[in-house]
This record gives structure tokens, sequence and C-alpha cells, in this order.
């Protein structure tokens, strides 16, 4: 019979292999497995409290936001935007729900099913395995997958494509939008990078192979953001590997300018070029959103206000070219205020704050050190980007960012997979 659990652990599943090809599936996946952890949590009737890390900032920032939302320019337009603050839920979903999930399990028996006897086999020899008990392992092996399938897919765009290999625009592979391509196999090659680095598994040569096309696919984007996002992430593992090891990130960006494609050359000089297009007009929209939130300073002027007020800053033609700032914590700013800001930022600081405290308490040798690490390094990578781009607001970015983010924190339950879940098919007692 389908147990909870088991529902839980196929959602999961699909939400890590879907994450790289279509946000709708990935968010409805999603939210049907917020549903079934808040029914299964009635129907155990338990007496323990949620896991809620975070939840402070959190709670506080979404009442920012819906103070920003009721004192906006135009409030039903900004509750149009305050309705996405829900994916947040997602946070608390995998921090509850992903330790009594079992994915190698339920992947062998669906193997079973289907008599693919070498696949199966290859599942029970990781549930027999200490390190993959844990369930997060399993479904970063899932992701990594499909992060290479997805790279596959933007590095055969660039094959087949006109211009050549290395053309201007950049790939978007699997995507629309090749800014949240780049940056969604950013935060994949974190987590897999940390797993090879601080507890390698068994196959780490085919993490490594896979981690090679992520990274040759986001160098194909042509995405700055984020290289230097992807560059500070690897600087802040190696750093904690050993501290001597935070300088090869130097030598290999180096090693890339000086023995790469033309292409690649010119995009890195533009990263230090302020005279260059794109970095003016970020400047520029900066400059605007500076100029908006001295006019809506405490509770901003809404979500998504720039289509109401761009006309009454004519002195900003760039505001009526672009509907967001270019920027995570100016949009921020500028639709929720100083206050809103202000509860942002505590978010970031309370998950390293709290990051800090669970990597004492965690073996540096274990398999739960490395996925701490990666959601650190996965973290650091999405604010250095979100510099330069409002990642923030992609749903198919946050979406992943609220799953890595709550790695580190899932609930200390049965790591292999529960089976005294009450089935689907009745009530327990």
């Amino acid at each position: 019979m389908l147990s909870f659990d088991n529902l839980l652990t196929f959602c999961f599943i699909l939400f890590t292999l879907s994450c790289n090809f279509s946000i709708s599936i990935t968010q409805a996946v999603a939210y049907f497995g917020v549903a079934v952890w808040l029914i299964q949590a009635y129907r155990q009737n338990s007496e323990r409290p949620f896991n809620l890390p975070l939840v402070w900032p959190l709670v506080i920032f979404i009442l920012a936001a819906g103070i920003a939302t009721i004192a906006a320019v135009d409030v039903g337009l900004s509750f149009s935007g305050f309705k996405k603050l829900s994916k947040i839920i997602i946070f608390f979903w995998v921090a509850n729900a992903l330790a009594s999930t079992h994915p190698w399990k339920v992947l062998s028996d669906l193997a079973d099913r289907f008599r693919l006897n070498k696949l199966k086999e290859y599942f029970e020899i990781n549930i027999k395995s200490v390190r993959n008990r844990n369930p997060t392992y399993a479904l970063m092996g899932l992701l990594i997958l499909a992060g290479v399938f997805s790279s596959i897919i933007g590095i055969f765009q660039a094959l087949t494509h006109s211009e050549g290999f290395w053309y201007r625009y950049g790939v978007h592979g699997s995507l629309s939008n090749l800014m949240t391509y780049a940056q969604i196999l950013m935060l994949i090659s974190c987590m897999g990078l940390s797993m090879v680095i601080f507890n390698p598994p068994r196959s780490r040569v085919m993490i490594w192979i896979g981690l090679a096309f992520m990274g040759l696919a986001i160098l194909l984007t042509l995405n700055r953001q984020s290289w230097l996002g992807l560059f500070l992430a690897i600087t802040f593992l190696l750093f904690n590997k050993k501290k001597a090891f935070s300088l090869m990130p130097v030598f290999f960006a180096i090693l890339v300018f000086l023995l790469g494609p033309q292409t690649l050359k010119d995009r890195i000089k533009t990263m230090t070029d302020l005279k260059d297009y794109s970095v003016n007009e970020r400047f520029l929209m900066w400059q605007a959103g500076w100029d908006i939130l001295k006019d809506h300073p405490l509770t901003g002027c809404g979500f998504k206000c720039q289509f109401v007020i761009a006309d009454q800053y004519p002195e900003h033609p760039i505001l009526q070219k672009y509907t967001h700032m270019h920027n995570s914590p100016v949009q921020v700013a500028v639709d929720t205020g100083i206050i809103g800001l202000a509860a942002w930022i505590s978010i970031w600081i309370c998950f390293f704050m709290s990051l800090r405290r669970q990597l004492k308490n965690i073996p540096e040798s274990s398999s739960e050190y490395a996925i701490a690490l990666g959601s650190g390094a996965a973290v650091i990578a999405f604010l250095v980007a979100g510099m330069f781009e409002n990642n923030f607001y992609d749903s198919e970015i946050i979406v992943l960012m609220y799953f890595i983010m709550a790695l580190p924190f899932i609930s200390p339950k049965i790591s292999q997979g529960s089976t005294s879940e009450p089935s689907l098919s009745r009530p327990s007692r």
C-alpha cells in the first residue's frame, strides 16, 4: 500500500529531477508534497512540534512584505507579487519531511516492477550503504544527474549554433532564460563540489565528470554573475577544506583567461569595466532604485510598483526599459522599504549563524557535514549573483534555493525511511 512516506519520497524525487526543466511541474510537486506532509502530521496526531528553523526572520519578512503590500501604490498589483512568498513553505516542507523518506528503496521497487535488474542491484547496494541511509545524499545524486542532462542540452545548443560554439549571446539550455539556467546549474554545482571535496562517494569520478559538464555549460551561458557566485562559493568550500586551497579558484580563473577563447576573455574583461554597456545600465537602475526608496523609505512602493510609477521619474528613462532593478537587495528595498530590507537581510544572517552552530555538532567526515557546507556555499553563490540580477524573485531559482537552504536543518527522524506510517487507504488507530 502507498504510505505517506512513499508519497513524500516520490515528491522529492520528482522535485529534484524537474527543477532543471519545468517550474510548473516543480511547484506542483512541491505544493502536493507540502499537502501530504501536513495531512500526515494531522493523521499522526503527534504532539511533537514542527521543526521550524529560521522561522522568525522568515515570518518577520513576510509581515514586512504584507505591510508593504497594504501600503503599496497599487495594492492589487502588489498582492500578485506578495503571493509568490508562499514558496517559503517549501523550506519548512524539506526541513520536516525529507528525513523520513527513502529514495533508494522507492527507486529499487520501481526498478523491480519494470524488471530493470541492473538498476535494482545498484539501488540495493546504495540501500545497504551507511552513507546513503541519509536520503539527502540520494536526492543530491538525482539533482546532479538532472543537472548533467540539462548541461548536455546547453552544450548541444552551442555545438549546433550557426555562430559557433562560443557565440556571444550564451546558451539557455533546458530553460527559456539563460540567467535562470546558469544559476540553477551554479546551485547544483555547489552541492556536488561539496560532496566530492568533503565526503566523496564511491562514484566520485562520475560526479567530477558531471561537474565538468555543468561547469562547461555555465561558461557557455556567458552569465557573469553565476561565474562570480560560483567562484566565491568554491573559494568558501576550499577554504573550509584547507585554507591554502582557497587560492586554487584564482589560478583556475587566470588559466581560463589566458587559454580560453576570445569570447570568454572579452566577457571576463567586462566584469571590471565600468564603461561596459550592461554594467552601466545596472548602475543606472540602482540610482533609480535609490530615488524611489527616498520617496517610499519605510515600506517601499509595493511589489511590481515600477509598472505604475516609472512615469513619475522622467530623469530615469531606464525604468521604462526594465521592470526590475537587476539587484535583489535593491529590489527588496524598493518593494518593501527599509523595514523589509532589514528583515530580508536578517534571513541570511540567521541562516549562517544557524549553519555555524550546526557544523560544530557534525563530524567533518560525515555526509551531513558535506551537505551543510554545500548548502552554505550555494547560499553564498545565490547572494553574490543576486547583487547583479534579481534572482530572489525568480521562481525557478528561489524554489531550488529554499530546498537547498533547508538541507542542514532537516528534522532528525529516521533517515532510512519509516515503514510504520499510516496507509493512505485507511485511517491510523
